[in-house]
């Protein structure tokens, strides 16, 4: 499988992942909530692993990382904005930036 498909997949299972969190659907189901919800985590954190593991150089699963955690941030993000209209306000946006701020620092320093 394409490192490139397998990170859309990841991408796609935390967007389904955000929707469950805001979705008045499963807010009002949590027994259905919980086990959907663990299984698209595992299926996302196994998928990551499978390609930390198939790499070969510290570079290339640095640069995949980094494009897994923005895919993260992203979907958590932007789902909510444009599916449930939720508004960031200016301490969520320093939030957001302290992260990726964060994440590029740390992981350009390994």
């Amino acid at each position: 499988m394409k490192i490139w498909l397998m990170l859309l997949v990841g991408f796609l299972s935390y967007c389904f992942g955000a929707y469950m969190l805001y979705s008045p659907f499963f807010k009002d189901r949590p027994a259905l909530y919980y086990p959907v919800s663990f299984m698209v985590g595992n299926a996302a954190t196994f998928l990551w692993l499978y390609i930390a593991r198939t790499q070969t150089e510290n570079r290339n699963t640095l640069f995949y990382g980094n494009v897994w955690d923005f895919g993260l941030m992203a979907a958590y993000a932007i789902i909510p904005i444009l599916f449930f209209g939720v508004k960031l306000n200016p301490m969520g946006l320093v939030g957001m930036a302290v992260v990726i701020l964060g994440l590029v620092i740390f992981k350009m320093n390994l």
